[in-house]
């Protein structure tokens, strides 16, 4: 496969078996540094064509924003499971590739799966990467999940809302998008390895230990120190426009500068940091109140002005019009045959020499 330009991986070759937002992710992840993809999709499309967002809320297998963001860049063909013509093909592929990504179990119903002790014989140097939920062994290797489950399972969620209700997790698929970029990482070190060595490998990925492994330090607090981490006070704040945040509610009486309350500086309540924690619900009554009464943008800046740690909490509209990310082109406008012209997510990083 012949991917030209001087892209950074412009030399490798990519088959995606995969089904769901990891695996796509990992590919993506390639695709956007040069790698040429092809992806198998089955004839009534990519299970990803079928999630939403969709302009207008009318889904249409062209036109799904989260296909659009993960399979950017990518070439695709049909390919049914039962097929043995368009298994075949496959299998061709896979003599030409340097890395083959799947997330299924072989035995389910319908998997494009392979064993990879069949695709080695079929290609020595191949790199395979299979992601699933619990990894390739163990006794939960069969059993079902989703995301929810792996950022449960995971240990992430427990630290995720109020401390005194129920936890809660984050949104928009990070265990699989964590999933898929450690499963990009290790491809990547596995391509570099059989090209020095001669000989590829099979790496297994567990969305469950990927998220295990991007919080460390509390399970290294249980084993060092004996003590499980609880989730912490929240300190965003409501404003006229959404929310702000105090990076921390640590003792520092500049907070009061910020509110135009000056005079609570020589309050006892607030006086040192043990009354300043014990005053902690009034304390931030009267910064709520004063930030009632100002947009998030200017809160920010004034505390800018007086160094302290707090920072608005951005939605999506207010990413779009920033000026950091307007200055670094982050955001990139796409012309799509179908969809029109539509706004995607841009890199987390900038290649002086071979850009993305």
């Amino acid at each position: 496969m012949d991917n030209s330009g001087k892209s950074a991986l412009r030399d490798v070759n990519v088959l995606d078996l995969s089904t769901n937002i990891a695996g796509a992710y990992c590919s993506k992840l390639f695709a956007d540094l040069g790698a040429a993809v092809i992806m198998v999709e089955h004839s009534d499309g990519h299970p990803l064509r079928h999630v939403g967002p969709f302009p207008n809320n009318e889904p249409h297998l062209d036109k799904s924003g989260m296909f659009m963001y993960l399979c950017a860049n990518k070439r695709s063909i049909v390919a049914e499971p039962y097929n043995d013509d368009h298994a075949q093909k496959t299998l061709e592929l896979v003599s030409q590739v340097d890395l083959v990504i799947q997330d299924e179990v072989v035995e389910a119903p319908g998997s494009m799966a392979y064993d990879w002790e069949i695709l080695e014989t079929l290609n020595h140097m191949l790199v395979m990467t299979s992601i699933t939920h619990f990894g390739q062994t163990g006794p939960y290797r069969d059993w079902q999940s989703d995301e929810i489950v792996d950022y449960a399972m995971g240990g992430y969620m427990y630290f995720g809302g109020h401390r005194d209700r129920e936890p809660l997790m984050l949104t928009n698929n990070q265990a699989q998008l964590n999933a898929g970029a450690q499963a990009a990482i290790a491809s990547l070190a596995a391509i570099w390895r059989a090209r020095r060595d001669g000989r590829g490998q099979h790496i297994d990925v567990s969305t469950v230990e990927a998220m295990l492994s991007a919080h460390a330090w509390t399970s290294t607090s249980w084993t060092h120190e004996g003590v499980i981490m609880r989730r912490s006070e929240p300190d965003s704040i409501p404003c006229k426009d959404g929310y702000v945040w105090l990076m921390s509610m640590r003792w520092d009486p500049t907070l009061f500068v910020l509110i135009e309350r000056p005079d609570l500086m020589d309050d006892p309540r607030f006086a040192d940091r043990q009354s300043w924690f014990e005053n902690r619900d009034e304390l931030l009554q009267l910064v709520g109140g004063w930030c009632a009464q100002h947009t998030k943008d200017h809160i920010f800046h004034a505390a800018q002005e007086l160094r302290l740690a707090l920072t608005p909490v951005n939605n999506a509209a207010d990413l779009l019009k920033s000026d950091q990310l307007k200055a670094r082109d982050w955001f990139q406008e796409i012309e799509h045959l179908d969809a029109g012209t539509f706004t995607l997510p841009g890199f987390p990083y900038l290649l002086s020499e071979t850009p993305a």
